[in-house]
């Protein structure tokens, strides 16, 4: 999985910030396997002069093999709990589609079938 981290002039882009950013990913995304090949991590403070509210931001586009690209955003009031909040809605969205992809019911499709 390749991962991308952009920052806006008010968010330091460190190390520090990359290798998290990083590691969480992996953590989340471990059970998708080698389906997810693609994420960019966009992250931001909107009134970086000004403190509370939820001003930080996360944004986040994966590319996950058969699927379309997925994107998310997610606002809190520190960059770290924007991640979070962004990886939540992520793997809801993925596990949504997904399952989107697969009958629950273990019925297969009509079309084609000649066996009934």
């Amino acid at each position: 999985m390749q991962v991308e981290i952009v920052t806006d002039n008010h968010i330091d882009g460190s190390e520090r910030l990359s290798s998290y950013v990083t590691g969480v990913l992996e953590d989340a995304l471990a059970r998708f396997g080698d389906r997810v090949t693609w994420v960019e991590v966009h992250l931001g403070d909107e009134n970086s002069h000004k403190s509370g509210g939820s001003d930080k931001w996360c944004g986040m586009h994966v590319k996950l093999g058969g699927l379309p690209t997925v994107n998310i955003n997610a606002e809190a009031p520190t960059v770290d709990l924007a991640i979070d909040g962004a990886i939540d809605k992520l793997l809801k969205t993925l596990e949504r589609q997904i399952g989107k992809q697969q009958d629950h019911k273990g019925r297969t499709p009509m079309a084609g079938d000649t066996a009934l």
